[in-house]
């Protein structure tokens, strides 16, 4: 990946991007050269959209793998990078990071050390996404915020989520998101939830 140009790292992160969404062994020998996930954790620090993008979009493939390559990712100190660009990128951008940041806190292993106020005030700006893909996993999100956060609730609630999950229900977004948004604030907002 020590091409001069972005130009051409981008089609070579887009190749490592689709090799890696195979099997894990694919991953486990990029994960192997000492220089990867080096390189990739330099290509999040980059100005270029495009070059940042692919990059999110690798990294979170790596997520989505086996549980050795969350932690090396986790080892590797990538959560605070990506949540920085799920703070202030073009939405094309955040969306990776979203999902990379996602698949790192559907692992139990990685959770604790990923899910934090802050990431989860991102995840309620996404309920308002227009891609229905990004709306979904940012209500997964929400579901383990409100479940698992000591405060969950009122962290969901100051980052203005119950608006976002009433227009979710107002907007008549895909029925499944609308179901689970309505069971969200009847659970954790309506007459009969409890106190926080």
């Amino acid at each position: 990946m020590q091409c001069p140009d972005d130009q051409l790292r981008i089609p070579v992160l887009r190749t490592i991007g689709n090799l890696v969404c195979g099997a894990n062994e694919i991953v486990d020998i990029l994960l192997s050269q000492p220089l990867a996930l080096q390189t990739l954790y330099t290509l999040l620090q980059v100005e270029h959209k495009g070059l940042l993008k692919e990059t999110c979009w690798t990294i979170s493939n790596i997520a989505a793998g086996a549980p050795q390559h969350r932690l090396a990712l986790m080892q590797g100190n990538f959560p605070p990078l990506l949540l920085h660009i799920l703070q202030n990128c073009h939405f094309d951008i955040r969306k990776e990071a979203g999902i990379a940041l996602f698949h790192l806190l559907m692992d139990p292993a990685c959770r604790e050390h990923v899910l934090t106020p802050e990431l989860a005030f991102e995840y309620v700006s996404l309920l308002r996404a227009p891609d229905l893909q990004v709306v979904d996993v940012a209500l997964r999100v929400i579901e383990i915020v409100l479940a698992e956060v000591p405060g969950g609730a009122k962290v969901v609630e100051e980052a203005d989520g119950i608006d976002a999950l009433e227009q979710l229900v107002y907007k008549n977004a895909a029925e499944g998101l609308v179901e689970r948004a309505s069971h969200l604030v009847d659970k954790y907002y309506g007459e009969d939830a409890e106190p926080y």
